[in-house]
């Protein structure tokens, strides 16, 4: 793991633009929060708060503008960067073209310390069929993992 100076933002965001056609999502974003500081992101729907969060987990490309986490630029540096943070999103979405097997292997890429045991078993608990895709399960069964 990268040890971060302390002077460096965890995260830093300058004039971050994200373009939907011609509907601006975010326009000239500055934003810098220290380490050790612990910050809400707060707007009404529609401000471009999941757009930027996504522009910061390398989720989404920006239109423009920089973007550093942890010093890191996420879009170069994907993996580091995702070592070190944690996403809930509201809606969790899966690649349609992966299995539950490569699911989960896609997920513990960026844990080192991933627990192969205990995914194994929770893929027994909920009955998970790693060959399967997940959307193949009704949706109240289908795997919720983060």
């Amino acid at each position: 793991m990268n040890v971060m100076n302390p002077e460096t933002p965890v995260i830093e965001i300058d004039q971050l633009v994200r373009k939907y056609g011609r509907t601006d999502a975010v326009n000239g974003l500055n934003l810098r929060v220290p380490a050790g500081q612990c910050y809400g992101f707060f707007g009404r729907n529609g401000a471009g708060k999941t757009t930027t969060i996504k522009c910061l987990l390398n989720l989404l490309q920006p239109t423009a503008g920089t973007i550093r986490v942890f010093g890191q630029d996420p879009a170069r540096q994907e993996v580091a960067v995702k070592k070190r943070l944690a996403y809930v999103p509201d809606q969790v979405a899966f690649y349609p073209w992966m299995t539950v097997r490569e699911t989960l292997d896609y997920l513990a890429s960026f844990r080192e310390r991933w627990n192969r045991g205990i995914e194994m078993d929770y893929s027994g608990s909920f009955v998970l069929m790693p060959a399967k895709r997940p959307a193949v399960y009704p949706k109240g069964k289908r795997p919720n993992w983060h």
